[in-house]
């Protein structure tokens, strides 16, 4: 899964994106697990943060040795492109330490999504939306910052809302490219989540969450419950979170926060739960 593929999902994602409107809304910080609910039309959203990962296995390690490592600093952009449909930009240093080996640093891949906003929630049925992503192989594989491979990633994000309390659904399909090997050597997993968020405040979200990589044919099932808090300021949005492993595979630990800043000045996100 080279060059071709990669331009095949950007296409997608371009295409996604200039769809007719169906709803709008936003995501909470507090949760891993994407809301089906875009960033608004013409907004930019940036996220800078940071996370420490201690104790998880690498994809496709065969040997068992875990690593721990820091994503810092971690960019995250949310662009709403229409009235329904975002794309959303991921990259970041990695600082990693595999398991008797010596730290070695460098930049981490590059991830492209585009997520459509399909179905508005009723009394019945919830919000859904359309999610296609690409994660390209930039990173330094020599030093295991990545597999030197495309992976894609598609599916469907589903919400339902009770008052202040948001229930969240997230399947998708993940292509797991590995190096050194053919095409059908490739690792197809299913990717899901399930949360909820509620929101205390005006100004303050609280969600936790179970997410997981299962079906894998090489090892790489595993999963993990994160619990989160959000408070939005005048200025931001900060959000800390950590995460325990339920899995070998998993990471024991992890954490993470960051600030987002919205641009320009739209609906406040406490109004997009």
């Amino acid at each position: 899964m080279k060059l071709r593929l990669q331009h095949l999902v950007l296409g997608i994602c371009v295409g996604i994106c200039v769809l007719p409107r169906a709803s709008s809304g936003g995501l909470s910080l507090a949760l891993r697990t994407p809301s089906p609910s875009p960033t608004p039309h013409g907004e930019l959203d940036i996220r800078i943060g940071a996370a420490y990962v201690e104790g998880e296995r690498g994809l496709f390690a065969d040997d068992g040795t875990q690593r721990s490592y820091w994503n810092a600093p971690a960019f995250d952009i949310a662009i709403g492109v229409s009235d329904n449909a975002e794309v959303l930009l991921g990259y970041s240093w990695i600082t990693l330490t595999p398991e008797n080996e010596p730290t070695r640093h460098g930049t981490g891949d590059l991830k492209v999504t585009a997520l459509y906003n399909a179905f508005d929630e009723t009394w019945l049925w919830p919000e859904c939306s359309f999610v296609i992503g690409v994660k390209f192989p930039n990173a330094d594989d020599d030093k295991q910052l990545g597999t030197d491979m495309t992976d894609l990633w598609f599916g469907g994000i589903f919400a339902k809302r009770f008052s202040r309390v948001a229930i969240l659904l997230d399947l998708q399909i993940g292509i797991l490219g590995r190096r050194g090997f053919e095409a059908t050597d490739q690792d197809d997993v299913l990717m899901c989540g399930v949360g909820a968020a509620c929101s205390l405040t005006d100004w303050l979200t609280i969600g936790c969450e179970i997410r997981g990589t299962t079906l894998s044919r090489f090892g790489n099932d595993r999963a993990t419950f994160n619990a989160g808090i959000a408070a939005e300021t005048r200025y931001c949005t900060l959000d800390v979170g950590a995460g325990y492993g339920l899995g070998d595979a998993s990471a024991d630990f992890s954490a993470t926060t960051g600030l987002t800043f919205e641009f320009p000045f739209g609906r406040s996100r406490r109004d997009r739960l």
